[in-house]
């Protein structure tokens, strides 16, 4: 994992929020949001050349932080 510096800190922050803005927007359920992002997320892994068990670990570990800290409907966002 790279080390990002602020201004990247900053992009990545302003990524999120409009990529929740869409979700927001969009009225779609979770079922449809979740099957975009991850259709987004394995086309990017793809392209890139991420490997399988490398794409599935990051999806792991990102799952195990949000189950660990139990974030409420409006914290999540």
């Amino acid at each position: 994992m790279k080390t990002l510096n602020e201004h990247e800190v900053q992009r990545l922050g302003v990524g999120y929020q409009q990529l929740v803005t869409f979700m927001h927007q969009s009225e779609l359920d979770a079922e449809s949001l979740i099957g975009i992002l991850f259709k987004a997320a394995m086309g990017l892994a793809v392209t890139a050349n991420y490997d399988r068990d490398e794409v599935l670990a990051v999806v792991a570990a990102t799952y195990d932080m949000e189950r660990f800290m139990r974030p409420t409907s409006d914290e999540v966002h």
